[in-house]
């Protein structure tokens, strides 16, 4: 009899890990004390960049960690699992189909690291990503009994619901704090990941671009350009970022999206979390990457209050102000607020007067680098630790 009187603690230690997501490389430790296997992990392959990681994981070395981040997604387990039920946990022994499919995974990740056996279990399988269990043993050891398999089989649906929790309770946390950083109010689109490139934040800027804006969108907590190129490029910056890549390889980085409709690329930045500002606001186990998006053709989100306040202008001029920075014309100004354009020079030569500025490119900058910039500001001063 396998030790069955073991099952209750690790299912306890699966939901404890739901809402601790520290606990996780736990419960991979816990399951393989109980299978007796040497290692195990959790693994992702990404279908979208063709990339593969073991981002939960227990017994494994960092230089295997790092081989198989390099290499995962020459593994032909995700193939063959392709083909088991979701929930069935099998053996993977087949190391001739292994060396035959793919012989650089074979000799640089089974025969290096000595995995001759392989127990796999399918946890979420969908047109973006694979998510499985594997345990290994020692090519020294036997393979996974009947009764072993079935045991892990029966842990599968906990393991399912303990990520799906450990899922929504990371987007209550983040909204929550993030609301409290003033995240919502930044001048750009903020998009923040988990360790799986999920969304589990976006601010309302971004929500907006992502619904609106005909290169990108949002779909099932992924962000998916339009353009195929764009979308390996975009996900490779976010997994880069993820905490599972080579030592040597650049973090993050910058791309633009560009589309038919719109004469200005969409601007992406994405870091990650480790550098990024946002470091001491949102816990660094629950999220790993940041995007930034910016729309040169939306209108920037300045608040008029915020910029009469601070240069002491009337709700009109503090208007017209704004309007100068998003790049409208004084007829054009005249013609949006239905005024003549004398009107908007008088209420422009007050503004450059109690802003103490001579023209519009010096009004311009002005608020750019300071009251539209406040938001962020605020931000960056809660997250000095």
């Amino acid at each position: 009899m396998q030790h069955r009187e073991l099952l209750p603690d690790l299912v306890s230690a699966i939901y404890e890990a739901s809402y601790q997501p520290s606990l996780w490389p736990t419960v991979i430790a816990k399951l393989g004390h109980l299978t007796k296997s040497r290692s195990g992990a959790l693994f992702v392959h990404d279908k979208k960049i063709e990339a593969a990681n073991g981002f939960y994981t227990s017994g494994l070395s960092a230089a295997a960690i790092e081989a198989y981040t390099r290499l995962g997604h020459l593994d032909p387990a995700f193939k063959i699992m392709e083909e088991v039920p979701i929930g069935m946990a099998i053996n993977i022994n087949d190391t001739t189909r292994h060396e035959i499919e793919s012989p650089t995974y074979y000799e640089n990740i089974r025969k290096r690291y000595d995995i001759g056996y392989v127990c796999g279990a399918n946890i979420v399988v969908s047109e973006e990503r694979h998510i499985g269990l594997g345990l290994q043993r020692s090519a020294s050891d036997t393979t996974y009994n009947q009764e072993t398999l079935q045991l892990v089989s029966e842990l599968i649906p906990h393991l399912q619901r303990g990520l799906r929790i450990h899922r929504e309770f990371m987007r209550l946390r983040v909204e929550k704090r993030a609301a409290t950083a003033g995240l919502d109010n930044l001048m750009m689109g903020l998009v923040l990941f988990d360790q799986l490139g999920n969304v589990v934040y976006s601010n309302p800027l971004a929500e907006s671009i992502l619904a609106e804006h005909p290169a990108i969108t949002l779909t099932n907590d992924r962000i998916i350009p339009q353009d195929r190129e764009d979308a390996v490029r975009l996900h490779r910056l976010i997994n880069s970022c993820l905490g599972t890549s080579p030592v040597d390889q650049v973090r993050g980085g910058v791309m633009g999206l560009r589309h038919d409709d719109r004469k200005h690329p969409l601007a992406l930045m994405v870091r990650p979390l480790a550098t990024s500002e946002l470091a001491n606001i949102i816990d660094g186990e629950l999220i790993y990457a940041a995007m930034y998006i910016n729309d040169p053709e939306r209108p920037l989100p300045i608040d008029a209050e915020t910029i009469a306040t601070l240069y002491q202008l009337s709700r009109t001029e503090a208007g017209i102000a704004i309007s100068l920075v998003n790049g409208l014309s004084v007829e054009e100004i005249a013609k949006q607020q239905h005024r003549s354009i004398h009107t908007v020079r008088s209420h422009l030569k007050s503004v450059y007067h109690k802003t103490h500025t001579n023209n519009q490119a010096g009004l311009v900058r002005l608020i750019l680098s300071g009251g539209a910039t406040l938001s962020v500001s605020s931000v960056h001063d809660i997250a000095q630790p």
